[in-house]
């Protein structure tokens, strides 16, 4: 027992120093403007060797989606759409995420655009643990036109309450989800019985609704509903 908690004292101390050295050159290399995360929709991670034969990772400009992006910040920051239509624009255009082992590219969502909008890593900063460093990559959009684009006080076209000002400040909610009913029957006396699947399936709110007001108050009642049916 005594040497088993001295080799675990030892990986334990082992594993934390460990951890220690990572974030110590996670944090050197944010400070010297490297890219510590995968690089964001615009750019790509590569490979390049040097004269050495050292491998260095780095981050260059994708070519195929940074034109879209750059473009996105100065439509946005013009004053006159919506994060919605902007997004039909970007489809429009044939802006598409990049393809992964696991997901094939597709379509941004609003989602993924208002992460895009509100990145600096795109006006050439690198944020790391709270702190600020500039970024050795070259930046999509100058650092006026990206605050711009925060600014909520900009104007908007008429629409949607929540599409007419500048990128707020979280991501908009989603709505709430019901619980699908697993059956629905009617007995005989005309009432609507019903039992619950589970919470990881839905069913939207207005069903739910006409369901629940025409439910059995009590589950005595709809066993004498389902015998009265047959």
């Amino acid at each position: 027992m005594l040497m088993h908690g001295i080799m675990s004292s030892i990986a334990e101390f082992y594993s934390r120093n460990l951890a220690n050295k990572v974030t110590k050159g996670l944090v050197q290399k944010a400070s010297l403007g490297g890219t510590v995360t995968r690089a964001p929709l615009g750019y790509k991670n590569v490979h390049v060797t040097d004269d050495l034969g050292r491998i260095n990772r780095t981050v260059e400009i994708d070519t195929e989606r940074s034109t879209h992006i750059t473009w996105a910040f100065y439509r946005y920051a013009e004053g006159d759409c919506s994060l919605s239509i902007l997004l039909d624009q970007l489809t429009d255009r044939g802006l598409i995420t990049r393809a992964t082992p696991k997901w094939p590219s597709k379509p941004l969502s609003i989602t993924a655009l208002h992460k895009v909008l509100k990145n600096p890593y795109y006006k050439g900063e690198i944020h790391y643990r709270g702190v600020i460093y500039p970024g050795a990559h070259e930046p999509l959009v100058d650092p006026q036109t990206w605050q711009q684009v925060q600014d909520p006080a900009g104007p908007r076209p008429a629409g949607r309450q929540q599409q007419r000002c500048g990128l707020p400040a979280t991501e908009p909610a989603l709505p709430a989800r019901q619980p699908l009913l697993r059956r629905l029957w009617l007995p005989a006396d005309g009432h609507l019985c019903q039992e619950p699947l589970g919470h990881h399936l839905y069913l939207p709110d207005v069903l739910r609704t006409q369901a629940q007001d025409h439910a059995l108050p009590a589950a005595g009642h709809a066993g004498r509903g389902r015998r009265g049916a047959y």
